[in-house]
């Protein structure tokens, strides 16, 4: 039978969730790239921007994956989720009293790496578990 996952409410809600939370990361995205470009009109500031969002990515996947094997995934999800928003709203915080500079974009850039280094390995191992309608076991 196909979709058999979506038969499990907590699949659902996990999908529902996570399509409006990158939805939202994507449209945030573009509009960092556009507002750093109108700051600065430089392309090395652009791919600076990618080396601050990947770095922290880079050093820390293998400790989120630790961390998604030993500590309770959802609350892993929600904490990395929370870190992502306040990324987000520091960025507004910050354009909206016009002191924006391409240093705190590259600061809340990096936050948001490091709360997504320890967001990829709790949600991927936490899909499996949910679409099997299995409880989440912590250690």
């Amino acid at each position: 039978m196909r979709f058999v996952a979506l038969r499990s409410r907590d699949f659902r809600l996990l999908l529902a969730g996570q399509a409006i939370s990158l939805t939202g990361s994507q449209m945030q995205q573009v509009a960092v790239v556009w507002q750093l470009y109108l700051l600065t009109k430089s392309p090395l500031s652009l791919g600076l921007l990618g080396l601050f969002r990947v770095t922290p990515i880079l050093l820390l996947a293998l400790g989120g994956g630790v961390a998604a094997d030993a500590l309770d995934r959802k609350k892993l999800m929600l904490a990395s989720q929370t870190g992502m928003m306040l990324a987000s709203l520091g960025l507004l915080a910050a354009t909206r009293a016009n002191v924006v500079t391409p240093g705190i974009i590259y600061g809340m850039a990096a936050l948001g790496g490091v709360a997504a280094a320890f967001d990829m390995p709790a949600r991927q191992a936490l899909v499996p578990a949910t679409s099997l309608a299995t409880p989440v076991v912590a250690k």
